[in-house]
Parts: C-alpha cells; structure tokens; sequence
C-alpha cells in the first residue's frame, strides 16, 4: 500500500498541470477524451512494476525522513519559492507569469498595443509549474497561491529524493545534502580564468565561462518551474521496469519542463533498450513485442496530449532562433579564433564534468548511463535554442541528475570500501559546493539586509505587459493554429 501511495503522488504530480491545462485552455471536445485517458493511464501506471526502494518504517528511518523533510523545506524557503524571502532578477518573470495566470481568464489572450497599431497575442511559454498554484490562486487569492507555491517545491523535491533513494538503495541524508551542494568546479573556473576575486563574494560564480551548466542549487533558485519536474520525470524514467507507460511519463515533460524533456530523449531510448529485455522474456520475435510496448494505449495517450502541447508552445517565437553553433562555441568569446574556442570548449568541460566522469568510471564503465550521459554534455553545448545559452543549461539537468546518481553510487561504494577515492572525490565535491555557498549566502545576506533595514519583503514583478509582448513569453495568435483550432 506504502509503495502505491508513493507513486500514485508522484505520477499525480507529473499528470496534474497536464490534466489543468486541458480543462483551462483546450476545447472540451478535445479535452474532456483526453483527460478521461490521462486518468485512466495513471491508473494502469499504479499497476506497473517499477524498481522503488523503500525502507522499513523504523523509528531510525521515521527520524531520517523527518530531517529530510525538513532539509528540503529550508533550502525551498531561501530559494525564494513562495515570496517569503529575497528572490534574484529570474522571479520577476516567474512571479509576474504567476499572477497573470491568477488574474486572467484562460486562455491568456489580450490585445497589445503594437507599433502604430494592435496585435492579438497569446501566453505561451512552459506554465505547467504554476498552473496547480494559479488555480488555487484564483479560488484563495494570490496570496494562498504562492504558499502553494512553496508546498508543490517541497512536495515535488521529495518525491524526486525518495526515487534517488531508489538508485542508491539507500535512505540516508547524506545524499540530499549531496545534492544541494552539487556543482560543477566553477571556483576553479574563476581562478584559471583569472576571476579569481569572484571566488570570496557571493556573486554568481557559474558565468566564468559564457557556457553553463547550472548546479542543482542554482536550477532552483533560477528555474525551480523547469528543474523540479526534470528532477521527477527523469527519476520516475529510471525506476520503470517496462516500456507500458515509458513514452506517457516523458511526454508529459511537455508543458512543465521542455528543454529538459527534449534532453531526456537519450535516456528514453537509453531506458527503452535497457527494459526491451525484459518485456521481451519468453517471446520469440523480441522487436515485434518491444514494439508493441511501446505502442501501447498509455503511450499513444500521452504522444497525443504532447503533440496539443506541442502545438501550443510552438507559437513562441523565440524558439524558431535555433539551430547548431557554428563551432564549439556558441557560448564562448567573441573574436577568438577557432583553437582558442575550442581550447575553451574543452577547458569548461574538464572543469564541469571531466573529473567527475575520471571518478565514476571504474564502477560505470560497463554501464551504457555513462556513456549516454556524458554524450548529452558534451553536445549540449553545441546547440542554440533562442538568443540565449538556456538550451546548454537547461537540456543538461538529466544528465547532470544521472552524472550525480554515479557520483553518488561510486561514493557510497567507496565509503563501505574505505578507499582513498573518498578523501579525493571530497576535496573535489567541496570546491563545486562553493557554488551552492554563493547562491544560498547571498539570499541569506539579500534577506537579512532587508530586514536590518526594516523592510518588508516584497518582490518586484514585471508588468502584465511587458511578458505579452516578450516573445519569449508569448506571441501573435492571429494565425497561431493552436489558438484557432484547439483553444476554447
């Protein structure tokens, strides 16, 4: 019953902004089949073998998810999830899309003055996140949305901890603190690239290079709306034991996490394989029946609801900005001549993740998620999506969360081994966490200063307008197919 309880929570975290999306945006005729199928694939889901650890309730484990709990609610609380505390220049946006969705019938459609003129436009950007909260918002006030703001982090990060606890077959808290304090060697970054000052304040440290791949600490103070539900979808991915339901999980990463999801795509098929064995067991013609699973019902239900979404995201214009960089390089210096790029491009992957890959690879090197983790990275940053570099550091959080998962693994198994591995990987993991003590000291400081100065903390928001005509919140519907043929 526990083990049901567990996913039936963590499938109806991932379903639920899917399902809210459909009742609010979508024509019935197409939303009222669709959520009746979602409902009845999250049923089949709940019978699905799946490879979930759970510990025995003793009073010691009780104790352990208590403190767990409470670990995750405070690094939520200084995340500056709910508005309780300073947030960083990113919440504007995110408070701003928020009360939009709070304030505004759905769809979001409003006539914008434009040039000399008008023009009809539409929001549509990844509001999954903050669809649950926008309707608890509207029915208790903006107020009581973004508490629930707060809960629907802790609830989700929990979720994602109790599958981590799946892959390590272990429920400790060390590996939550692990993970908050995970980061790439950017300390290491600012010095060799002689911003070694930036090392003793709390400014950001990750932008030593113009690439980045955001440490966990940094996706939830940054991007919670994206990172938290990467952080589940890619762990609920990896405790499936069959490819029934494989396809439905990771097209509902649509709406809530895009960038993510499309970076999830080689551990899909990483996964397919990896569970075409044993879908396949006592069945003569293996492709026809690893076939047939993936063609299952629940698979097709979520395709169908991905491409609706899909049609609908494809209306920001910002996306259409994309492509491969030219070279390695769409992140580096301006002027440089093709070695020095590249040179540059090798020098931010050593940094980030080479020594952890040199860690991990005596116990993974026979394990195909090495090798397709570590092939993501070392793409990801020659794609461009948009005029930004988000593509490299938001398609990277799978693989970051899977290079974590082996870091994890290998350090646990060198701890019940006592070899001197552990002493070095600890050297190693404390220079990334330098990261982590930026960003969770300067919300510390930011707070502090405000209330020294007996201030109340209130966060800015950018004005309704200005994200109806950012194209990269929104865009012209006027012939936007979604808007004229599928919205209500």
């Amino acid at each position: 019953m526990t083990k049901k309880w567990i996913l039936g929570i963590g499938y109806c975290y991932v379903w639920l902004p899917t399902v809210i999306f459909f009742v609010g945006w979508v024509k019935s005729w197409i939303a009222v089949p669709l959520c009746l199928l979602l409902g009845w694939s999250f049923l089949t889901a709940l019978k699905a073998d799946v490879d979930l650890y759970l510990p025995d309730w003793n009073r010691g484990n009780i104790i352990r998810g208590i403190v767990i709990l409470c670990i995750i609610a405070v690094w939520v609380y200084f995340s500056g999830i709910g508005n309780f505390v300073w947030q960083n220049s990113d919440y504007m946006a995110r408070n701003a899309l928020y009360e939009i969705l709070v304030g505004n019938d759905w769809p979001v459609v409003r006539y914008i003055a434009w040039n000399d003129g008008t023009q009809l436009r539409g929001l549509i950007y990844y509001i999954g996140y903050w669809l649950p909260a926008a309707a608890a918002g509207k029915m208790f006030g903006v107020g009581a949305g973004y508490l629930f703001q707060y809960f629907w982090a802790v609830l989700g990060i929990s979720i994602s901890v109790v599958f981590l606890n799946s892959f390590l077959k272990k429920w400790a808290v060390w590996p939550l603190v692990l993970f908050i304090m995970f980061s790439g060697l950017d300390a290491l970054g600012c010095v060799l690239s002689g911003n070694g000052d930036l090392v003793f304040s709390f400014r950001h440290i990750e932008w030593w290079n113009r690439l980045q791949f955001s440490g966990f600490t940094t996706q939830l103070f940054g991007v919670f709306n994206q990172a938290i539900y990467a952080w589940v979808i890619f762990a609920l991915l990896m405790i499936q034991k069959s490819n029934g339901h494989i396809l439905c999980i990771w097209s509902l990463g649509m709406l809530v996490c895009t960038f993510p999801t499309v970076g999830m795509i080689p551990f899909v098929v990483y996964k397919v394989l990896q569970n075409g064995k044993i879908d396949c067991v006592g069945h003569t013609d293996k492709k026809i029946r690893m076939v047939k699973r993936l063609l299952s019902l629940e698979n097709i239900v979520g395709g169908a609801a991905a491409v609706v979404c899909f049609f609908y995201l494809a209306g920001n214009r910002s996306a259409q900005n994309s492509g491969l960089a030219a070279s390695a390089v769409s992140g580096m210096q301006d002027g440089q001549d093709t070695v020095s790029q590249l040179i540059g491009y090798i020098m931010f992957l050593l940094i980030e993740i080479g020594i952890y890959y040199c860690y991990i690879y005596r116990y993974y090197k026979k394990d195909w998620l090495f090798y397709v983790s570590m092939a993501t990275l070392l793409v990801c940053p020659l794609i461009k999506v948009g005029s930004g570099s988000d593509f490299c550091m938001r398609a990277s959080i799978p693989s970051l969360l899977a290079m974590y998962y082996m870091v994890a693994d290998s350090l646990r198994q060198d701890m019940v081994k006592k070899t001197g591995y552990c002493f070095v990987i600890i050297i190693i993991l404390a220079i990334g966490s330098i990261n982590t003590v930026h960003e969770i000291g300067r919300s510390v400081m930011k707070t502090t200063q405000l209330y020294q100065q007996h201030h109340r903390v209130t966060n800015a928001v950018t004005s309704e307008e200005k994200i109806l005509k950012s194209n990269n919140f929104s865009g012209n519907i006027e012939d936007n197919p979604f808007f004229r043929y599928l919205a209500k």
